[in-house]
């Protein structure tokens, strides 16, 4: 249903684009407000009423002002993993609202923003060490496997006894716990972090746990609610169930959705029966995590469908969008459009033969929620 939602809003937005901008803006990233107005409508209504959390988005997804604009009252706060991001973060959020943590910064970054009033959460354990027994402090959690081996470069140890000393010396009131998508396994290992602390006797001076993100896959499945009961059974566990407080950072799950791309071919040939496209941007540039869809093709030439390959448009070799897929017949005057965008393209747009960003557009597509 919730997917069917976004859909609608999509296809509306795509016609609400072609009246706008009459295709004519190209490459370029369409972000709909009404698109992420309904993903936010839908995450906060799969959270408990009585779970007690704060919402907060990881800018590393996107850090369109345009997008930080739209949230700043609608959310909590935000999570910033380098002080660029910060910079811009603050344009829009106080320091109360703004999460520090990413192996970016050094201790000295920590001490001076841990003074200045952020939530400042440390990578590194060596940071500890005779630094913060008088300010309170947070600490990133590393994964480990079941024989307490880290399973990340991430974060501190709490298994590990070199690191002992440190963790309790150290005033932490905060745990931070930012890996993998959210499922029973992530509850298990929150609950063996719970049992070293309180074996430590820090679990009484925890007031605030920031599990992170990941939660794509239950927002599209519409299993946050059991996940957070879960989460609020396991404080119950331990008798925290009324002090602390819970961070969620959704970064990809929030944004991901909100955009599309609209692209158009530079060439378009046929070779043994197959169609071969070039777009006017690149899958290198601009989508090294992942490899977006195309989702409709607009002023097709024919509606019979051939197999297609899309290659994006530098001298990269392996440049291409997808190995085959059935595409109506395309020209130059058609245009294909991607979906989703909204996550993980600025961020990781790279500048091969010195190619900028496409152009970013704006539209606001009334949602039925």
């Amino acid at each position: 249903m919730f997917y069917k939602k976004l859909q609608k809003i999509m296809f509306d937005s795509i016609n609400k684009y072609l009246t706008t901008y009459s295709n004519s803006e190209s490459p370029c990233l369409v972000y709909d407000f009404g698109l992420l107005e309904q993903v936010l409508f839908e995450f906060k209504k799969q959270i408990p009423e009585d779970f007690n959390y704060k919402f907060f988005y990881a800018i590393k997804a996107n850090a369109n002002e345009e997008i930080l604009r739209y949230l700043s009252d609608r959310i909590d706060g935000v999570d910033v993993a380098s002080l660029a991001e910060l910079k811009i973060a603050k344009k829009f959020f106080n320091s109360e609202k703004i999460s520090i943590n990413g192996p970016a910064f050094t201790c000295e970054d920590i001490k001076l923003l841990n003074r200045e009033g952020y939530r400042t959460d440390i990578n590194y354990p060596e940071y500890l060490i005779n630094n913060f027994q008088d300010s309170e402090i947070g600490i990133r959690i590393m994964e480990v496997d079941e024989q307490n081996n880290s399973l990340s470069r991430f974060g501190i140890n709490i298994f590990d006894d070199n690191y002992f000393h440190s963790i309790e010396i150290a005033n932490i009131t905060r745990l931070h716990l930012h890996f993998g998508e959210k499922n029973i396994n992530f509850i298990r290992k929150l609950e063996d972090t719970l049992i070293q602390f309180k074996k430590m006797d820090k679990l009484k001076n925890i007031t605030e746990i920031n599990i992170g993100g990941g939660f794509i896959q239950l927002l599209m499945s519409n299993q946050l609610n059991n996940f957070f009961l879960e989460l609020m059974e396991l404080y119950k566990m331990f008798g925290i169930e009324d002090k602390i407080v819970t961070l969620i950072e959704p970064g990809n799950a929030l944004v991901k959705f909100s955009g599309y791309m609209v692209a158009k071919p530079i060439n378009v040939s046929e070779e043994s029966g197959k169609q071969i496209i070039t777009v006017n941007t690149s899958i290198y540039t601009n989508t090294l995590w992942f490899t977006p869809k195309i989702i409709t093709t607009l002023n097709p030439t024919s509606t019979n469908r051939i197999n297609s390959k899309i290659y994006g448009n530098t001298c990269f070799e392996y440049d291409k969008y997808s190995e085959e897929i059935y595409l109506p017949k395309v020209s130059t005057e058609s245009s294909l459009v991607f979906f989703p965008m909204g996550a993980y393209v600025k961020s990781n747009h790279s500048n091969l033969h010195s190619n900028k960003f496409m152009s970013e557009v704006y539209l606001w597509t009334q949602t039925e929620s």
